[in-house]
């Protein structure tokens, strides 16, 4: 029969190397996290140290403290839940225990309530590495809990994230498989590309879901402006704008999956990129706050418009003082983020002279909590001075490219703001579920309240004018429906539609009234009825589709989605 052994009595006889093949662990006891890690760590032979977790795990009566919580166990996925509390790679378990005790749990298949647990309890990371990256749940059990608002409303908005890009790894036009989460998922999108800085509320089945629109994966911010470029550069293509896409993408292939952290030896394939004076793009930072840095020759670039900045020059490009110092070891720094912005400048101070830079791009410090997306994007305008002016160039030479105009850098921001404006619209017009609904009502009451210009008639404002407006009247009729119940709202409209209506002229914008059809020629040649309504598409050969601005250029691009 078994021998029963305490917790001390296991440690003794592996230390002794006399633990028997066949034993049972005495209970009730508790453990710290701690002793189990030095325990586990003892076993020579990872299929028993295996064995004994699986053991372990089973005993409802043993409890692991971490952290002044007590983890009762009883099943598998509670001993993940204390045994990853504080990390998932424990420093006193070489990798192979590691990996051994990670493909345990990924050889898993977790039931429903299981994967629930361990979704409201892991930290985002192990979430990510013990449950996104194998198959040890059923799928339909994963789409059923994200649309159960109740388990949702409690999960952590990171966890929430992660979920909505495991389950959506390409965004598509169509009836949304995960509703909730596309709630989440276009209030960060708008927060990050047009500004938003309230929380949106929304009511769904007696529960609250409260969206924030501030903060987001910097892997996710790379993803979500490669995107942009790419489609930018369809419709305006340049050799600058190629050469930064490429920048982006080697920058993103080398980040963990949803995650601020760079993967082993990136900095390795940085330093050959910079040596090869191939455009070296980095997101990077402080504790809590990404900036963006670029490394082209003879330059860097800092962008910053967040924490510290200069409140006028938020994109500065500097002289590197020798570029031998651009080595593995200063790379691997700045790959890591650093413990303030103080311990971040010292770092870059030993390549540049902060105080002295060669250009500087005019910019406001950003209102938001979206550093991820709008330091990043503000990057691009010193790589586009840097390429005009080329890689060695004099420090009069990248000035005077400075000084050129920000023509083609202000076309792409407000090429991300119109896009963004038509994702909403896309995406919206598919919308069925009556929550899904009132969240775009939501989300256009926000965009439209915090964005429809100013006083001042800039462009700027004229551009926010036009946004404004439009993503009304663009909006479906059941947004529509709810948002003019609203007359703080509908007070804005009736506001901006004369200085609207002013800009079109002023633009000589020509907008046919009424209804009327086009037959379009698709790119194989076919014929195509499109009617078009107050200078919008509504539908193509019978079928409606969301409202967009008629070309014949969208038209076709319309036709190859719908059909």
């Amino acid at each position: 029969m078994p021998k029963l052994l305490t917790i001390n009595e296991i440690t003794q006889k592996l230390d002794a190397g006399t633990l028997p093949t066949s034993y049972i662990i005495q209970s009730p006891d508790t453990i710290t996290c701690e002793v189990l890690i030095k325990l586990l760590a003892k076993f020579q032979d990872n299929d028993e140290m295996l064995k004994f977790i699986v053991q372990l795990s089973k005993d409802k009566s043993i409890s692991i403290r971490n952290n002044k919580e007590n983890i009762a166990l009883g099943s598998l996925p509670h001993f993940i839940h204390a045994y990853s509390s504080n990390t998932l790679y424990p420093e006193n378990l070489d990798k192979e225990k590691q990996q051994a005790i990670l493909s345990l749990f990924q050889k898993m298949l977790f039931s429903k309530d299981q994967l629930l647990y361990l979704l409201q309890n892991l930290s985002k990371n192990n979430v990510r590495d013990i449950l996104l990256q194998s198959d040890c749940f059923l799928m339909k059990d994963l789409i059923a809990i994200c649309n159960d608002v109740n388990e949702l409303s409690k999960f952590h908005r990171y966890t929430i994230k992660l979920l909505y890009h495991y389950l959506n790894p390409t965004r598509q036009w169509n009836k949304p498989l995960t509703p909730y989460l596309d709630m989440f998922y276009f209030t960060y999108r708008a927060g990050h590309t047009l500004g938003l800085k309230n929380k949106i509320n929304i009511q769904a089945k007696g529960k609250t879901l409260t969206l924030d629109p501030e903060g987001e994966f910097t892997s996710v911010s790379l993803k979500l402006l490669m995107n942009i470029i790419q489609r930018y550069q369809q419709i305006y293509p340049n050799t600058h704008f190629e050469k930064i896409a490429n920048a982006i993408k080697f920058a993103d292939m080398r980040m963990e999956w949803d995650s601020h952290d760079y993967k082993e030896k990136a900095a390795e394939d940085y330093l050959l990129r910079y040596q090869t004076q191939e455009l070296a793009f980095i997101a990077t930072g402080w504790t809590r706050h990404t900036v963006g840095i670029a490394l082209y020759g003879d330059y860097l670039i800092y962008c910053n418009r967040g924490e510290g900045c200069d409140s006028r020059s938020g994109c500065k490009i500097f002289k590197i003082k020798d570029r031998n110092q651009i080595d593995k070891a200063f790379l691997e720094k700045l790959l890591t983020p650093q413990k303030n912005i103080s311990e971040f400048e010292t770092l870059l101070s030993t390549v540049v002279d902060l105080t002295s830079p060669a250009a500087k791009m005019k910019s406001k410090p950003h209102k938001y909590g979206t550093c991820t997306f709008v330091n990043l994007k503000s990057t691009i305008e010193g790589m586009l001075v840097l390429l005009d002016a080329g890689p060695n160039a004099s420090t009069n030479e990248v000035w005077r490219a400075s000084q050129k105009g920000r023509r083609n850098y202000k076309r792409f921001t407000r090429f991300i703001r119109d896009r963004e404006i038509d994702e909403i619209i896309k995406n919206m017009f598919y919308a069925r579920d009556p929550e899904l609904i009132t969240f775009y009502a939501a989300l256009v009451k926000a965009i439209v309240t915090q964005h429809h210009g100013t006083p001042r008639s800039s462009y700027k404002d004229n551009d926010e004018v036009i946004r404004a407006y439009e993503l009304f009247e663009r909006s479906t009729s059941a947004v529509r429906d709810i948002l003019q119940k609203d007359q703080d709202f509908m007070a804005i409209i009736k506001n901006i539609t004369p200085t609207y209506e002013k800009i079109l002229i002023d633009k000589r914008v020509i907008r046919c009234p009424g209804i009327r059809e086009e037959i379009v020629y698709s790119y194989n040649h076919y014929a195509h009825r499109v009617v078009i309504d107050n200078g919008y598409m509504t539908a193509i050969n019978g079928k409606a589709t969301p409202k967009m601005h008629f070309s014949f250029k969208q038209a076709r691009k319309m036709i190859s989605l719908v059909g």
